[in-house]
């Protein structure tokens, strides 16, 4: 089991490119790192691994439906829900404050509100940062009349979306998890110091 969570973890070393710098998330907090997401989704081969263990460790939850956050979650989920033979929704970022906490609002298109009411919800997404882009999305689906079993992603960083009382009664299963830090802007230390910020990440949130 040890040789196989080893494997996920440098899988996943080798396919994010990480950087190092001052980055405005989509949370709307800063953090000093950034992964480059699409660069995950050009190898589509080496992802298939991830994709398999992730769709089997959703199999306990009884799961009748899969919705990823657009974009690289969405793409993601969308395979995690070919893999279970089960039917994919996508939820689009319909609403932004840069630099406000989790100003971020996701909707899933009508059509999908209809078909996904009343069934047992997996939302899954690339890498859950703050947790921005899981927590709206939870958001709409149960309004659709849905309910979210389970949160799933390749990857979680840090324990900031724990602390997201929206996701507290949902279980969170991920085949990786890194230590990362994260501020709110009036408490960060890399504005402190003076490192200048780029602005705005909308991934990574």
């Amino acid at each position: 089991m040890r040789d196989t969570i080893a494997l996920m973890d440098d899988t996943l070393r080798e396919l994010l490119a990480a950087r190092d710098g001052h980055f405005l998330l989509e949370s709307g907090h800063h953090g000093h790192l950034l992964l480059d997401l699409d660069a995950m989704l050009w190898r589509p081969a080496a992802l298939e691994p991830l994709v398999l263990a992730l769709s089997d460790s959703l199999t306990a939850y009884n799961v009748e439906a899969v919705v990823g956050p657009l974009v690289g979650g969405a793409l993601l989920a969308y395979r995690v829900a070919e893999r279970l033979a089960l039917p994919f929704a996508y939820a689009e970022r319909v609403a932004y404050a840069p630099g406000q906490l989790y100003s971020a609002r996701y909707r899933l298109p009508q059509a999908f509100s209809a078909l996904i009411s009343g069934r047992r919800v997996a939302i899954v997404d690339d890498v859950i940062n703050a947790g921005s882009a899981v927590c709206s999305t939870a958001a709409a689906v149960r309004a659709s009349g849905a309910e979210p079993v389970v949160i799933a992603a390749l990857l979680q960083l840090g324990e900031t979306a724990l602390r997201q009382q929206s996701l507290a009664s949902v279980p969170l299963t991920t085949l990786a998890s890194w230590p990362n830090t994260l501020w709110e802007p009036q408490e960060c230390r890399l504005c402190t110091v003076g490192v200048p910020l780029e602005q705005p990440i909308l991934s990574c949130g």
